[in-house]
């Protein structure tokens, strides 16, 4: 983990640094997003099924490498909270994300309904969202807003 001195202010150039890179890659994300619309059901699942592999291929590599951030966290409460705990919700996303994708019907204004009019709620992204995650729990706050995110929005940085 990389300890910054705020009062130090070559460091506070730094932080600048990524404050313009972050905000380079929303940038980017945004026009992509604007370009290519909204990812399809099938996109989504792909991105989900990634996350899920690419969590369990490297569970062991996130548990030593907080356990060198943290240097006496317990690997058991690592793996418990912050590579497990993350599964169900993924699962969870993929069986719901067909219902949460589709289109909700509602009941059209008077006097529009008596002339045969209908009416329906489309749920689309929002767009870019950037995510900030707290520093004892670094990595099951991200994943776990990011299989949530990826379902209902689009991009995620």
């Amino acid at each position: 983990m990389i300890q910054i001195n705020r009062n130090d202010p070559h460091n506070l150039k730094g932080k600048n640094m990524e404050a313009n890179n972050m905000q380079e890659i929303l940038d980017l994300q945004q026009a992509h997003f604007i370009k290519e619309g909204a990812p399809s059901y099938e996109l989504r699942v792909d991105r989900l099924d990634r996350m899920k592999t690419l969590i369990m291929d490297n569970r062991y590599k996130f548990v030593d490498a907080l356990n060198e951030d943290f240097g006496v966290r317990s690997k058991n409460q690592s793996m418990a909270t912050d590579v497990y705990t993350i599964i169900p919700g993924i699962n969870y996303a993929k069986k719901n994300l067909k219902r949460w994708m589709s289109d909700s019907k509602r009941k059209p204004n008077f006097p529009l309904g008596l002339l045969g009019a209908k009416a329906k709620v489309s749920y689309q992204p929002l767009g870019t969202v950037g995510m900030i995650s707290p520093w004892n729990f670094p990595v099951y706050p991200n994943i776990k807003n990011f299989s949530k995110n990826q379902v209902v929005k689009s991009l995620i940085t």
